[in-house]
């Protein structure tokens, strides 16, 4: 952590003496990354006491908020210095909104689960180990079309998998922290892991397998209380490539039927696709600056939200809540609603609104903006403060909950499902609440049909009926 601050420290400064940031650019910055990462900081010398979900969402917003403003990306330059700064202001004021509500919510003393309630009830290891390999097995046969894809009910069937793997992947991979895995053990978790991971993302969407590889991360250190500091870099580093490569890989393995993106025959046929489009994306010279973006600028939302504050409401009106007020409609599960309309409609409206992306175009790409943007497009400064505060109760309170069980209770392992979405800071509020709620319900469910009551412990014998010992015999 020290190394880091200082790494970032040394970038703020190098940004100011090559004259690309001003001073109070330099100090709006500086402030965004205390918020980012002293939270971080203060759970990790806490004693690390509950998930990290506002930790973790507010510390990524280093990666889309601070680190492209660093360099000047060849977008956020166009911008003139006071867009920039009121910008960073925005997210200055939206993440210490976000903050002041996660704390609250987390550091509450008041016990929100009864004693009696069901989850207290703990998971069995056996039962662990039959959901992760069923996990393996139906992920791998869902994207390489051995079994079928349940039409309508595919979102309800991957929220399942994505539920089962996560709360399976972190009951094994917390245990591996505290050293409670044999060897064996070990090596059956960690080729599970990599196959699940793998054969989630040849669908070619990140978010799934990065919510398993996240957990099973966040398991490791919690069990093992030190952060697995390579294995982070390392996945990190994948993530990043095989980012730049994901939408020329969706094109070229859509399958024109579905609409849906077919995976190859094989491992290697789609990795090998995969790698290579990645490569060409960060070594091509092309002109077409979708083409030759670097990794830090496929992750930047800073200038999408810069975008959103010269168009809005200069040029465009505001929304008024119009991507909120299709939170219901998004909740209806589509076995329900054969004809609901696509989850990310709320992502599709932001785009066409600020003109990043067409009708035609949202057919089969989405260009998010992240929830700032979206909040500021539906309110202004007011849309970003209760941006802020929302998600600040969105994961306080599973963090909360998290809190008061230990990690093989239902209660902790259906709280890790929420993970998922604060390493991913590109989805919309209603598409990030719907989809978290949905998993979480199919999560409980699954949950509770693998767990049992813990054995409780006899109680000591009080009052009148209490036996009276008998009296020391005396010696003759």
């Amino acid at each position: 952590m020290r190394l880091g601050l200082s790494a970032l420290t040394f970038f703020l400064a190098r940004a100011w003496w090559r004259g690309t940031v001003g001073v109070l650019e330099v100090a709006l910055l500086a402030a965004i990354s205390a918020l980012c990462f002293l939270p971080v900081l203060r759970w990790f010398r806490g004693g690390m006491l509950h998930l990290p979900l506002g930790e973790g969402f507010a510390a990524m917003h280093l990666v889309y908020y601070v680190l492209p403003c660093l360099g000047i990306q060849e977008g956020l330059a166009d911008y003139s210095a006071s867009l920039r700064i009121k910008a960073l202001m925005g997210v200055a004021l939206y993440l210490a909104g976000f903050l002041g509500v996660y704390l609250f919510v987390v550091e509450r003393k008041r016990t929100l689960v009864s004693e009696k309630s069901m989850l207290r009830r703990e998971v069995n290891l056996a039962a662990v180990w039959i959901m992760f390999w069923s996990w393996v097995v139906l992920i791998v046969g869902l994207q390489f079309g051995l079994i079928p894809n349940f039409g309508s009910a595919r979102n309800v069937f991957q929220s399942f998998l994505g539920a089962m793997g996560g709360v399976s992947v972190v009951c094994l991979f917390y245990r591996n922290g505290r050293g409670q895995l044999g060897y064996l053990e070990q090596t059956l978790a960690f080729v599970g892991l990599v196959v699940g991971v793998a054969a989630s993302f040849v669908s070619g969407f990140l978010v799934g397998g990065a919510y398993v590889m996240g957990a099973s991360l966040l398991a490791y250190t919690l069990g093992r209380k030190r952060v697995p500091v390579f294995a982070l870099v390392f996945c990190v580093l994948l993530l990043g490539f095989l980012h730049l490569g994901k939408a020329d890989y969706r094109t070229a393995a859509r399958s024109e039927a579905t609409g849906y993106t077919e995976a190859p025959t094989s491992f290697t046929a789609a990795y090998s696709l995969w790698f290579r489009v990645s490569w060409l994306a960060l070594t091509e010279s092309s002109t077409e600056s979708s083409d030759r973006l670097a990794i830090l600028e496929r992750t930047s939302l800073i200038q999408l939200l810069a975008q959103a504050m010269e168009t809005i409401p200069d040029k465009e009106p505001f929304l008024r809540g119009e991507t909120y007020f299709m939170i219901p409609e998004l909740l209806v599960p589509r076995v329900f609603w054969p004809d609901k309309p696509r989850g990310t409609r709320p992502t599709e409206l932001l785009g066409i609104h600020l003109g990043i992306q067409s009708e035609e175009g949202s057919d089969t790409t989405g260009i998010s903006v992240g929830a700032p943007a979206e909040g500021w497009m539906n309110f202004g400064w007011l849309g970003l403060a209760g941006a802020g505060v929302f998600l600040g109760a969105f994961f306080g309170f599973p963090a909360s909950f998290s809190r008061q069980f230990e990690p093989q209770k239902v209660g902790w392992l259906v709280s890790s499902i929420f993970f998922v979405m604060c390493v991913d800071l590109e989805h919309s509020i209603p598409e990030m609440f719907c989809s978290s709620l949905q998993a979480w319900g199919v999560g409980l469910v699954v949950l509770l049909a693998i767990s049992s009551l813990p054995a409780r412990k006899p109680k000591p014998r009080t009052g009148w009926r209490q036996p009276i010992p008998a009296a020391p015999r005396s010696l003759p």
